[in-house]
């Protein structure tokens, strides 16, 4: 399992009638399309800190 060592937040808004298209507006509203994203569990682990996003 990847254990995420810096984290940032952010959010976007998409819509349009199909999920993935929304999907991709979303997160080129986020400002986060050019990343890899990856599933993580929602509890931050030991050691991991907040970033800002151009960080």
């Amino acid at each position: 399992m990847y254990v995420p060592t810096k984290i940032f937040l952010t959010i976007g808004a998409g819509r349009h009638k199909d999920y993935l298209s929304s999907f991709g507006l979303s997160v080129r509203n986020a400002g986060i399309e050019i990343y890899n994203h990856v599933n993580v569990r929602s509890i931050f682990p030991p050691g991991c800190r907040r970033i800002s996003k151009n960080e």
